[in-house]
């Protein structure tokens, strides 16, 4: 399973500076820097950005949130042998490190610095929604997303105009089908979840028995993170 850290002990050991023996410290000592790293990184973009993948995951953390990850990691890291060693010249260099990581994520989030955005391909929309959760939806919609197993309906933001069908097993030429015209890819604003809309019956009526979408997807999120209370949602 590909792990939800956006860094690992080798990525630490690359960038640590050169005086720094990392056989000094056990492998628990570098994990926890990259779990602690992970962990802050997303305490700060988790607003604004839906969460980022894992270091191996595909795909893998955007290469300009790695670095901030390695900053962050590397920063721990040095507060590790200063604590160890009980060296306060460490520590305090450790603790500026760190303060200059955080600050450049954080004016990563204020200059709305874009993040290349990813593919996705494979995705099965589900007609209807999933009742069993409280999702409910018209015959003709589908969750663009799939049945989102996470209750606060957490997803990032698909590039609509990017959206297309890429298998429709049971319907002649159901791969020209034109998005915005045939179907559409909207927000839906009870649910807080990208849906699909569809203009063509067969697409959900059980003529067609294999329908895929690929497409382009951002991490920015389309609004405030949503949180189910009560058993409805609402934005944190």
């Amino acid at each position: 399973m590909p792990s939800t850290l956006h860094i690992d002990a080798e990525d630490i050991k690359r960038e640590l500076p050169h005086r720094f023996d990392p056989n000094k410290l056990t492998q628990g000592h570098l994990q926890e820097a990259c779990e602690e790293a992970t962990g802050v990184l997303h305490s700060i973009t988790n607003e604004k950005y839906y969460p980022f993948n894992g270091h191996d995951a595909t795909p893998p953390t955007p290469k300009r949130i790695k670095r901030y990850a390695r900053e962050l990691g590397v920063a721990f890291t040095m507060q590790q042998f200063g604590r160890l060693y009980s060296t306060g010249g460490i520590l305090k260099e450790a603790r500026e490190a760190e303060r200059l990581a955080r600050q450049d994520i954080e004016h990563f989030i204020r200059d709305d610095r874009s993040l290349p955005n990813e593919s996705a391909a494979g995705y099965v929309p589900t007609f209807g929604g999933d009742a069993s959760r409280g999702w409910e939806l018209g015959d003709d919609e589908a969750f663009l997303f799939g049945s989102s197993p996470l209750q606060s309906a957490d997803e990032p933001t698909p590039i609509v105009d990017t959206v297309r069908i890429t298998s429709a097993t049971g319907l002649d030429n159901g791969t020209d089908l034109r998005p915005q015209v045939d179907f559409y890819v909207q927000f839906h604003p009870l649910h807080k979840r990208w849906i699909f809309r569809s203009n063509v019956v067969e697409l959900y009526n059980g003529t067609v028995t294999s329908l895929a979408l690929a497409f382009e997807w951002s991490y920015l999120r389309r609004v405030g993170k949503p949180r189910q209370v009560g058993g409805k949602l609402s934005l944190a």
